[in-house]
C-alpha cells in the first residue's frame, strides 16, 4: 500500500512498466539508493543481487528491491542497471 500510495511510475531493467498490484501485504520492500559512479554502491550492488537470487532460488520471492538511481542521467542508469542489476 505504501508503494502504491507514492504514485511511482516502477520500471523493470527491461524497461516494462511495473504494475505496482503485483505486490501483496507480505512482500518485504526495500528502497535502494545507488549509482554507477559510486565506489560503496559498485562493491555492494552484486553482493545485494546475490542475496536476492539465493532467496529466489530458495522458493522467497517476498523481498522486492526498487532500485532509486542517484546517477547523473537516465542513460547512466540504463547502464548501471544492465551491467549489475537483478530484474
Amino acid at each position: 500500500d505504501f508503494v502504491r500510495s507514492l504514485g511511482l511510475q516502477l520500471v523493470d531493467r527491461g524497461s516494462k512498466p511495473f504494475d505496482t498490484q503485483q505486490l501483496s501485504p507480505s512482500d518485504v520492500i526495500a528502497f535502494y539508493f545507488s549509482a554507477h559512479w559510486c565506489p560503496p554502491c559498485r562493491q555492494f550492488t552484486p553482493v545485494l543481487k546475490k542475496f536476492v537470487e539465493s532467496l529466489q532460488g530458495a522458493g522467497d520471492h517476498s523481498l522486492k528491491v526498487i532500485f532509486v538511481s542517484s546517477d547523473k542521467s537516465e542513460s547512466e542508469m540504463w547502464q548501471y542497471m544492465y551491467e549489475a542489476h537483478g530484474n
